[in-house]
């Protein structure tokens, strides 16, 4: 006689009475207990063995929580890049330099599409992993030109240098050179890890 087996099943979360606002709620996983004979005769039609069955519906459910992982990294990463934004914004006010515009415009842009990012991880659909991905990667590279752009066009700062005597110009842009030189590596290193979080996804998908 054949055992019974616990099928997890996908379904929708009851909505409560007192949440009247906000986002409709995620589908949750229930375990239920179904006889392995009467589940073999409802696969006969789509042709499926009970064991392929059970891993389809086991990789459905890991998939949901890795995109649920990168949602929450996401919402980080949303509000990193509006702060930014918001920085470079104040800057392009108050000295109106092209750099801080260029700055704006694209970091403005790479954070409408990283809320779209947390919204599609969020509701499980793939296209968080494959926008996020190239989202990142431009930030990544965003952050390597702003460091080699510096590094190579590095100055001592006129108030340092009125500051301090003449001998330590060269130690002081050194320096300058060693802050934008680590500021790129480490920047565009930390964005593209989060872009290959967000693809690895898609190999659970």
């Amino acid at each position: 006689m054949a055992g019974a087996i616990f099928c997890p099943v996908v379904t929708a979360t009851p909505k409560s009475p007192l949440l009247k606002t906000g986002p409709p709620p995620l589908p949750s996983t229930r375990l239920v207990e179904i006889p392995e004979d009467a589940l073999q005769d409802l696969l006969n039609g789509s042709g499926q063995t009970v064991e392929e069955f059970l891993r389809a519906q086991r990789a459905k459910i890991l998939t949901g929580r890795g995109f649920q992982k990168r949602a929450k990294a996401a919402k980080w990463s949303r509000l990193w890049l509006a702060a930014s934004t918001l920085f470079c914004l104040v800057s392009l006010i108050s000295g109106r330099d092209i750099e801080d515009a260029i700055s704006v415009l694209f970091l403005g842009a790479m954070t409408c599409v990283e809320f779209k990012v947390h919204d599609w991880f969020s509701k499980g659909d793939s296209r968080g992993a494959v926008y996020g991905y190239w989202n990142q990667t431009l930030f990544a590279g965003l952050f390597l030109i702003y460091g080699a752009y510096h590094f190579l066009a590095a100055s001592a700062p006129q108030t340092m240098t009125d500051m301090l005597d003449a001998s330590y110009t060269p130690i002081v842009l050194q320096l300058s050179k060693l802050f934008y030189g680590t500021v790129g590596i480490v920047g565009a290193t930390a964005q593209y890890v989060l872009a290959l979080y967000y693809k690895r996804s898609l190999r659970k998908h």
